[in-house]
C-alpha cells in the first residue's frame, strides 16, 4: 500500500522555490508521488505566514498545489487552543486522538503550528509527517518520544529514500549506478597497468587512473561490506534478501578489502596526518583489489539472480555483465 503522508508548510515552501534549502529533494518527493509512490496531503488549518512564507513564497506554493492536484487537503476539524490542551475534559478531537494531544504538547511545546501539523497527522490517520524542522521533531529523543505518541516523523530525504527503495524503476536506475562503479574500478585499474608498463608514460595520467580505480573500489566496499553512515546512502538490503559471502574465496576477498579500506580512507579519501607518519607508503595492489571487487560483486549479484528467478526485472543482469566484462579486461 502507498503510504499516506502529511507535508508540513516548510516542505511545501522548499518544493515550490528553487532557492530554498532541500528544494530538489522536496520537489522530487512531490513529483514521484504523482506517479503513485505515495499519497500526499497538506493541512488546511495552517496559515502559510506561520511557516515563514513571504507573499512570493505563498504564490509559489499556490502554483505548486494547482499543478499537483493529487496533493489532498485535509482538515484538522478543530480549532487548536493551546491554552486549553491540558483541560481535564478536553474533547478537541475524536477517535481517541485527543488522548495523545497532551503527549504531543509535552514533546513539541506550545508551538501552535507544530502541534497543528502533528495532531492533524494523527487525526487523519496519516502514516507519517514529513518535516524539515529537525530541531523540533527529530533531534535528541524527540523522534522516539513522538513515535510513542503515535506520530511517525520523516525528513524529506528519509521518506524519499524509503519510497525509492521500494520502486522498481528506481532500483533499476540504482543498479545501473552500482554497475558503473564496478566498470570504472576495473577500467581504471587496467588503464593504470597499461600506463605503468610504458617507460615514457605520463605519471600524472597513471596516478589519476590508480586513484580512480581505488576510489571506485572504496565506494563499492562501503556499499557491499559496511553499514551505511548517511541517510541517503544506498543500502545493500534495499536490493534483495540478506547476503553474506558464500565461499571461502569470497570470504578471503572480503577480508582483504576490509583490511585495505582504512588505508584508502587515510591516504586517499581524506587529508590526514597519517600520510606523514614514519611508515612506508601503502603498496596499492590495485589489480588484486579490482579482482577482489569482481569476486564480491559476482557472488552478491548471483545471489540476487537466484532469489529473483521469477521476477526478471530484478535480476541484476547489468552487474553480471559488468563482472564478465571486467574479468575479460583483467585477463587481457
Amino acid at each position: 500500500m502507498r503510504p499516506r503522508l502529511l507535508l508540513d508548510t516548510c516542505v511545501l515552501i522548499a518544493a515550490a522555490n528553487p532557492d530554498q534549502d532541500q528544494h530538489d529533494v522536496c520537489a522530487k518527493l512531490i513529483r514521484d508521488s504523482a506517479r503513485g509512490l505515495a499519497e500526499l496531503a497538506i493541512c488546511s488549518g495552517v496559515d502559510y505566514d506561520q511557516g515563514n512564507a513571504t507573499p512570493q513564497n505563498r504564490h509559489a506554493v499556490d502554483s505548486l498545489l494547482a499543478a499537483n492536484p493529487h496533493i489532498a487537503i485535509v482538515d484538522a476539524a478543530f480549532t487548536l487552543d493551546v491554552s486549553q490542551l491540558d483541560a481535564p475534559n478536553d474533547q478537541l478531537l475524536d477517535d481517541g486522538v485527543d488522548q495523545k494531544a497532551t503527549c504531543l504538547k509535552a514533546v513539541l511545546g506550545a508551538n501552535e503550528v507544530d502541534l497543528h501539523h502533528a495532531v492533524s497527522a494523527l487525526k487523519n490517520r496519516m502514516d507519517g509527517l514529513v518535516t524539515m524542522n529537525t530541531r523540533q521533531f527529530v533531534r535528541g529523543t524527540k523522534r522516539e518520544r513522538l513515535l510513542a505518541c503515535g506520530l511517525v516523523v520523516f525528513t524529506p530525504t528519509e521518506i524519499l529514500v524509503e519510497l525509492l527503495s521500494h520502486d522498481v524503476q528506481a532500483r533499476m536506475d540504482a543498479t545501473a549506478h552500482i554497475a558503473y562503479e564496478v566498470g570504472q574500478c576495473i577500467d581504471s585499474a587496467v588503464a593504470c597497468r597499461r600506463k605503468s608498463a610504458k617507460p615514457d608514460g605520463d605519471p600524472v595520467v597513471q596516478n589519476a587512473c590508480l586513484e580512480a580505480s581505488l576510489l571506485h573500489a572504496r565506494v563499492l566496499v562501503e556499499f557491499l561490506l559496511e553499514a551505511p553512515s548517511r541517510t541517503d546512502d544506498m543500502r545493500i538490503e534495499q536490493f534483495g534478501p540478506a547476503w553474506t559471502p558464500r565461499s571461502e574465496v569470497v570470504v578471503e576477498a572480503a577480508e582483504r578489502l576490509r583490511a585495505i579500506k582504512p588505508v584508502m580512507n587515510k591516504h586517499l579519501a581524506h587529508l590526514t596526518w597519517t600520510r606523514i607518519f614514519p611508515v612506508p607508503e601503502p603498496d596499492w595492489f590495485f589489480i588484486r583489489i579490482a579482482e577482489d571487487i569482481l569476486t564480491i560483486v559476482d557472488d552478491w549479484a548471483s545471489h540476487l539472480a537466484e532469489a529473483y528467478t521469477n521476477e526478471p526485472w530484478m535480476q541484476p543482469v547489468m552487474l553480471l555483465d559488468e563482472v564478465a566484462k571486467g574479468r575479460r579486461a583483467l585477463a587481457s
